[in-house]
């Protein structure tokens, strides 16, 4: 009963952001408007400097949250839309929101912000680098494939090494299947030697 229920507003939720009703239409919009409301006031909050500002950075921060969590969790493809540009830019947005982190981490060895301001201009050199890093052969790690190579090599090796040929023709079966029977008899019949002592 839960899991259906969750599954109904998942499919509600995914009706808003991907829908083609009018409430669709609208909630999109009224998305788009809070981007605007937003730039405008990051613009803004970086000149201004009170409680108020602190206040409506923690709100409009946790809508960004609420919204990326929406979004990424009725995505068909999560990882797709993290490693998408947009998924990374609403990544570092989220950073920069984010009160706990007192401003924008490091990013891939660059700082792209100082807490109050992002540098777009650093973090969009970034993204260029990320697009054309050079990329492995049919999508495979060079050093795995190496490994997997090493692998099959000393598994060869090792069965090579366990090879002793092929078994002898059994010489006298009864003396075969008694001395399978009497450990006593096996001893006395292949081991005369040690026997007779």
């Amino acid at each position: 009963m839960a899991a259906s229920s969750a599954k109904t507003f998942q499919q509600r939720i995914h009706d808003l952001y991907e829908g083609e009703s009018l409430r669709a239409h609208r909630f999109r919009y009224g998305l788009l408007l809070f981007d605007l409301v937003t730039i405008i006031f990051l613009i803004l909050s970086s000149f201004l400097h009170s409680q108020g500002v602190e206040v409506a950075d923690a709100v409009i921060g946790t809508i960004l949250v609420l919204d990326f969590m929406a979004r990424l969790w009725i995505a068909r493809d999560r990882f797709k839309m993290l490693a998408s540009p947009f998924g990374l830019v609403d990544v570092v947005v989220l950073e920069a929101q984010g009160p706990a982190h007192g401003g924008v981490q490091p990013v891939a060895g660059h700082r792209i912000g100082d807490g109050s301001h992002v540098d777009l201009l650093r973090f969009t050199a970034w993204l260029i680098e990320e697009r054309h890093r050079p990329r492995p052969v049919d999508g495979a790690d060079p050093y795995e494939k190496l490994k997997d190579r090493a692998r099959e090599r000393n598994a060869a090796i090792a069965l090579a090494g366990r090879d002793i040929g092929e078994l002898p023709a059994v010489v006298n079966a009864e003396r075969k299947t008694k001395a399978a029977n009497s450990f006593r008899y096996f001893c006395e019949a292949y081991f005369k030697q040690a026997s007779q002592k």
